[in-house]
């Protein structure tokens, strides 16, 4: 059974979602646990699409993974928010916007983490077959949603073929297009990583190219501040600026034991503090008028998304319950189409709010959170009426939702 996603938005309000129907498939999780009915079972996989291909005839899905995506599209949303509110000159919106920066800054990095999971958990030693599931799973909705935006946004550019180039090449068309760009390039390089058979060389690999990630930023945003690659997104397009975290979950993946589950508290103690010292480096950089001040990829904020990482790896056989924790489930099943989707809705909501209530606007956080919640819901809401309205080669192989 589908999750109601109108439903979602209303949880926000009145919690009025029922937990148990829940079964909204994602584009990027797999996560599911032992069942015993078979017929169950094949109703689920039928469901499920073609990401869910390479689970085993007696599983079913687990809710962790999905909480953990919609708190992450969510977090993705309020920074880009942060983004479309730069405007907002209350008092401290700046040091704000700088703060509430390092505490969001683990959300890309832990999709990417949780992709990495779950392709260890997929690969099969088939690297042309992984390629063609993953590719076909992930560039479609990719390529549709591209589209629809350029086409809404900035029609002109269908007669450029350069402009196209960034468009689709770089993921400017949806303006945040470099995550699904960086995603395919370590789907690439998953036969690679297979290879790698020992915690030890793993490690080795993932500090190499944490250390040559972090020299490629910081010497972009230091020495070379004026030039094209110093700019988002072709600053955080290449694949090592965002080691070791794809990495990071695909040997955990292949090594389930490896992180307890009694070590999440430390994970999360740690996630906290170094937040402080991401805060320290932010306010470092902004004070020097450098890029890195609010920027995801910068060493502090990497301690910061390595501890979330582990925290969330720790915690995977932890099962919610109750209408707000199902409700960010069915958000997260449907991150892929919501982060492909908000930026056709935030600019124009953010001018809204700036327009119809100045007050409100003045006040950073409090412009912040509505347009993050009103993004969020409409997306949610549009996901809703397409999965209604359509076939599932429509909504689910075409658009992202699943």
């Amino acid at each position: 059974m589908g999750c109601d996603s109108g439903r979602v938005v209303c949880v926000l309000v009145v919690q009025g979602i029922d937990s148990s129907t829940a079964r909204w498939p994602g584009p990027f999780i797999h996560r599911w646990e032992p069942t015993g009915d078979e017929k169950s079972m094949h109703r689920g996989l039928a469901n499920a699409g073609v990401d869910d291909l390479h689970m085993s005839a007696t599983q079913r899905r687990s809710g962790h993974w999905d909480w953990w995506k919609g708190v992450a599209i969510l977090a993705v949303i309020a920074i880009h928010a942060v983004g479309t509110t730069t405007t907002s000159d209350g008092p401290f919106a700046n040091e704000f916007a700088v703060v509430f920066r390092q505490i969001v800054n683990f959300a890309v990095a832990l999709f990417l983490c949780i992709a990495g999971y779950f392709a260890a958990k997929s690969w099969r030693g088939d690297a042309i077959g992984y390629w063609r599931s993953r590719g076909w799973r992930i560039l479609p909705a990719y390529l549709v949603w591209t589209t629809v935006a350029v086409a809404v946004m900035k029609p002109g550019h269908f007669a450029s073929p350069r402009a196209l180039i960034d468009d689709y090449g770089f993921g400017l068309g949806i303006g945040i297009g470099y995550y699904v760009i960086v995603l395919l390039q370590y789907v690439a390089l998953v036969p690679l990583l297979a290879r790698l058979r020992s915690t030890a060389q793993h490690i080795s690999v993932m500090v190499v190219t944490m250390t040559i990630g972090l020299t490629i930023s910081y010497v972009l945003q230091i020495a070379f501040a004026e030039t094209r690659w110093s700019n988002f997104p072709f600053n955080a397009i290449l694949f090592i600026v965002w080691a070791p975290f794809f990495q990071l979950g695909f040997w955990a993946g292949r090594n389930p034991g490896a992180i307890k589950s009694r070590s999440d508290g430390l994970w999360l103690w740690l996630a906290a503090l170094t937040v402080l010292a991401a805060v320290a480096e932010g306010f470092y950089w902004d004070s020097r008028g450098i890029g890195l001040a609010q920027s995801q990829i910068k060493a502090s904020s990497f301690l910061v998304s390595i501890f979330v990482a582990l925290h969330v790896i720790a915690t995977r056989e932890t099962q919610r319950s109750g209408p707000v924790a199902a409700g960010i489930e069915c958000i997260g099943r449907s991150s892929y189409m919501i982060y492909l989707s908000h930026m056709l809705f935030l600019p124009t909501i953010t001018a809204a709010v700036r327009i119809s209530m100045p007050a409100l606007y003045s006040f950073r956080p409090a412009a912040l959170l509505v347009a993050t919640t009103l993004a969020a819901a409409l997306c949610i809401a549009l996901a809703f009426f397409i999965r209604k309205l359509t076939r599932p080669v429509i909504y689910r192989d075409l658009l992202g939702i699943g």
